[in-house]
């Protein structure tokens, strides 16, 4: 029969890859504080690794309010930060009548009214109706009718904002749970033609995933704006978009003070498109874009070889990268898996570089883009001269045109969305 072993013999046994483990990890922990305190000793590195001071975040609402919608099981709110002359601050409003079950409801209506409408790529036919259109448009008034009242209007009304038609001020809304996922700046009443009823009424709307991907930083602006403009027609892996080659030529009409570079049908593969896009201010893509909902990371803009992923466009180097146009379906469409990150194309974009995008959240007609496109380009090309800081009012203005235009096909007009500054 064995002797047992004592407790020290135990201890020796089991104690010695313990302390050299423990040993380890204080060597690490020294050699990781001693990089972090050489690198922070950098001008402009005080701070890495370091979260952001409040003092430091305010600048995102320097153009406007930025209202983080906040929807917990237990309750739901909206936090505006709103930047002061002197002292910013953040103002809380509780979204009394709204709950996390509301949102999740929605959004099931949502999907089902999508679905109805047979949306899945941007196509050269209308929508295809499954369910009469009449029906499709009336659920989602009903949407956009409970966004207004419960969360979209006690937030105008905490900021005592008015009917501002003719210059609307801006404001970002950054969505979190379900309501990522929502058309928060379409929210409104659509069954009454009284002013004051829908957001537009009131500001120009745009998205941020985070407040750090709207602050503005210092960048040097290359000598002269270049403007990569990309449209596929014929996709050998996927449906014809005809419209595309218009709504190229649309813009190529608008850019004669400026250098527009082409890249259509066989010329738009990916390597093109990514030694373009590293050399260019703005880019227009005119596609089919793809959402992977089960690997976000895989989503992407289907190009003439193959797809763009998302996982390398974020890993691009894009140092003049300021403005893009993403006419292709989906492109705002996230993952609810990672709805807390908001992980679509268009943010992909952002997190790349791009301050501004204009993008879908859902597919849109093909004959609709051009003109979108051109009302856009119109403005933020105005005498030659590139400004991107007006796309969103420009975007807000062509949306209004669409709108009026659209015959009661809210599914038209609604997925166009503005992301980032």
């Amino acid at each position: 029969m064995e002797a047992p072993h004592s407790d020290a013999s135990l201890g020796s046994q089991k104690a010695a890859p313990t302390d050299k483990v423990a040993r380890l990890h204080l060597e690490l922990a020294r050699k990781w504080e001693e990089i972090l305190k050489k690198i922070r000793s950098k001008p402009a590195f005080e701070s890495f690794l370091k979260p952001k001071s409040f003092g430091k975040l305010d600048a995102a609402a320097s153009d406007g309010p930025v209202v983080i919608l906040n929807v917990q099981e237990t309750r739901c709110d909206a936090l505006v930060l709103i930047k002061g002359r002197i002292v910013s601050s953040v103002k809380h409003i509780h979204l009394e009548r709204f709950s996390y079950q509301a949102a999740e409801k929605l959004l099931q209506q949502l999907k089902a009214a999508l679905s109805s409408a047979g949306l899945r790529a941007r196509s050269v036919r209308a929508h295809h109706w499954v369910k009469p259109k009449t029906d499709v448009s009336a659920g989602l008034r009903g949407i956009l009718r409970t966004l207004w009242l419960d969360v979209v209007e006690p937030v105008l009304q905490g900021l005592e904002y008015k009917v501002e038609l003719k210059k609307p001020p801006r404001i970002w809304w950054c969505p979190t749970g379900p309501l990522a996922f929502l058309p928060i700046h379409a929210a409104g009443q659509y069954d009454t033609a009284s002013v004051g009823r829908k957001l537009s009424d009131y500001v120009v709307s745009s998205y941020t995933p985070t407040l750090t991907a709207i602050l503005s930083e210092a960048r040097i602006k290359a000598k002269s704006f270049k403007l990569l403009a990309v449209a596929l027609p014929l996709t050998p892996y996927a449906s014809s978009l005809p419209y595309t080659t218009n709504e190229i030529e649309r813009i190529q009409k608008l850019t004669t003070k400026t250098s527009l570079v082409e890249l259509t049908s066989e010329s738009a593969t990916v390597k093109r498109v990514v030694e373009e896009m590293k050399a260019s201010d703005w880019v227009h893509l005119a596609c089919h874009g793809e959402q992977v909902i089960e690997k976000a990371m895989k989503s992407g803009l289907l190009l003439h070889d193959k797809k763009l992923e998302l996982s390398e466009m974020i890993k691009l180097s894009l140092p003049r990268a300021e403005f893009a146009f993403l006419s292709a379906c989906q492109t705002a469409t996230g993952d609810e898996k990672v709805a807390e990150e908001s992980v679509h194309l268009a943010s992909g974009m952002l997190f790349a570089g791009y301050r501004g995008l204009i993008a879908t959240m859902w597919s849109i007609n093909d004959k609709d883009a051009p003109q979108v496109a051109e009302d856009v380009y119109q403005r933020i090309l105005k005498d030659g001269k590139p400004k991107r800081e007006e796309a969103a009012r420009a975007l807000h203005d062509a949306v209004k045109r669409l709108r009026e235009e659209s015959k009661g096909d809210m599914l038209s007009w609604v997925p166009f969305i503005h992301i980032g500054r």
